[in-house]
């Protein structure tokens, strides 16, 4: 994984790794029964709607880069989401009282979820990180 130690230095590598801890975290205990496709329909707000489009458009060419042993390939793309997720996060809240808009968007976020960890539980960074820098105060 010399990608990974490579790119690890990166602020939005490291912002991402916050923020997929937190993509975890929602969905520890969901399990979706439909594709992020199936559940695109009832995605209505600008943010998750953006983050849809980044995830379809980037989960082939992360499924290519994995395939081809192109890491570093891979960490370009998956760093790209930061912004996108971050966006999420702040705009839209997740556990609704709707259960098919709680449910799309459950789904997004365990798909987003599913193809980085194809990769790399890169939620362990942001505890590495934090770990390492109280260790050289």
């Amino acid at each position: 994984m010399e990608a990974l130690r490579s790119a690890r230095g990166s602020a939005d590598l490291l912002a991402l790794a916050v923020l997929f801890k937190r993509v975890k975290n929602i969905t520890k205990e969901f399990v979706p029964t439909k594709s992020t496709r199936e559940v695109a329909p009832h995605l209505k707000e600008p943010s998750e709607l953006a983050l849809h489009a980044e995830f379809d458009q980037r989960w082939t060419r992360i499924s290519e880069a994995l395939r081809r042993e192109q890491y570093l390939d891979a960490v370009r793309e998956i760093v790209a989401f930061r912004q996108p997720v971050d966006r999420f996060f702040t705009d839209v809240m997740v556990m609704v009282d709707d259960p098919v808009v709680r449910e799309a968007r459950l789904t997004l976020l365990s798909g987003l979820k599913e193809t980085i960890l194809r990769f790399a539980d890169i939620g362990e960074l942001a505890i590495d990180d934090s770990a390492g820098k109280s260790g050289s105060s």
